[in-house]
């Protein structure tokens, strides 16, 4: 198989960079693992 790239994808936060976001937002490649940023603080009120 070659010039096919895949469906999607599972990486780590670390390689959830801004960079190879949007490499795989142009090859129409899902990417799937944790959000990047800080955790929203849960507040209950």
């Amino acid at each position: 198989m070659w010039g096919y790239y895949p469906e999607s994808i599972h990486v780590d936060k670390i390689y959830r960079t801004k960079e190879n976001r949007k490499y795989c937002q142009e090859k129409g490649i899902r990417m799937s693992g944790p959000k990047l940023g800080r955790p929203k603080k849960n507040i209950s009120i």
